[in-house]
């Protein structure tokens, strides 16, 4: 997508066997650190001080099967355990019925959380692969100390060997095209949409026309954009409305779709309903005018918080397309003002 940008990082060595620090995600500064010897991983990983923190090794980048470790501070040494994750649901971390752990502890030093264990490679039938890249998995609760929901979480993939490592995650993918979607939708069609339902009723039923493709795209795009949503929250395993962001965007969905299908049921022009629809139709179309692109610049802002990826690319468009469209808008607005209303403004039937 185009402001997905791969994250690719080569570790630095810190003796023989020893690679990192690995910086895993900038926003939360997730460091990954490890050595391989005798058989056995050694691990630490350190980010923002909060409630708990984890890392599973994943066969295919699923929450579901994965091996994870998981710990929060208690008392000295913290309170670490070996999870198998075999569903989505809290109920679903079981704790491992012989684990086999060394070294394990969890520290906080300042504002930085750091968890240390050591694990055989070969461990419970789920092998860490050296020859290649190991999928990973993190995640956080920056308050609470337990087994609760994480409010931060990603995925990457790593050459325990090399020291390379991708933030390669479809989800993420899901979550990009997700935004340029929308970013057309209410950004591009809703406001040429509304602009040529104002602007060009002079042009015979054309204005119409070019209201209605419009329309009907950035509604289709909108929906696209929100099934994407959906199920990149999901197969995350997280919480649709974590952040304010997915839940005025699910209020302005509602609003656009109830609009299109106002649009959709446009009463006859000597209705008794006609002034109430029109009423209704150009006011959210109004709204999203302004609303839209506020709601865009949201959710560039919501992924940079979430992945850490450079969003310049995404900025760059945003601030030289939105800008015109707007300047358009105040443009036809003033003339629109200065002009005469042309009699025999052709309406469809």
């Amino acid at each position: 997508m185009g402001f997905h940008v791969l994250f690719i990082v080569a570790g630095i060595v810190c003796g023989a066997s020893g690679q990192g620090p690995l910086l895993v995600d900038s926003p939360r500064n997730v460091v990954l650190s490890w050595s391989v010897g005798n058989g056995s991983l050694t691990m630490s990983v350190s980010m923002d001080a909060g409630g708990w923190v984890g890392v599973a090794f994943s066969p295919d980048g699923n929450m579901v099967g994965s091996h994870a470790i998981i710990g929060w501070p208690s008392g000295v040494s913290g309170n670490i355990q070996e999870y198998w994750l075999q569903s989505q649901q809290p109920n679903g971390v079981v704790p491992v019925s012989d684990p086999i752990l060394t070294g394990a502890s969890i520290t906080v030093s300042g504002a930085t959380m750091t968890m240390n264990f050591t694990r055989p490679l070969e461990h419970l039938g789920r092998p860490i692969t050296l020859s290649g890249m190991q999928t990973m998995l993190w995640a956080m609760n920056m308050q609470t100390h337990g087994l609760v929901r994480h409010d931060f979480r990603g995925a990457f993939q790593i050459d325990l060997s090399s020291g390379a490592s991708a933030a390669t995650s479809a989800r993420t993918q899901l979550i990009a095209a997700h935004g340029v979607l929308m970013w057309f939708a209410f950004c591009v069609c809703f406001p040429l949409g509304a602009m040529s339902a104002r602007y060009l009723t002079h042009s015979n039923l054309r204005w119409f026309h070019a209201h209605r493709v419009l329309q009907v795209t950035g509604t289709l795009l909108m929906l696209v954009a929100f099934a994407l949503a959906i199920s990149y929250v999901q197969q995350a395993a997280g919480s649709h409305f974590a952040t304010s962001h997915p839940l005025a965007g699910l209020c302005t969905i509602a609003c656009m779709f109830a609009n299109f299908l106002a649009g959709l049921s446009r009463p006859h022009k000597e209705s008794p309903w006609r002034r109430s629809w029109f009423l209704f139709h150009s006011t959210i179309g109004r709204c999203a005018f302004i609303w839209g692109p506020l709601m865009a610049l949201s959710g560039i802002l919501t992924y940079q918080s979430l992945f850490g990826d450079s969003i310049l690319p995404l900025l760059y468009v945003y601030v030289v397309v939105t800008p015109i469209i707007v300047l358009i808008a105040i443009t036809r607005e003033t003339l629109r003002s200065r002009a005469t209303r042309p009699s025999g403004v052709a309406t469809p039937q």
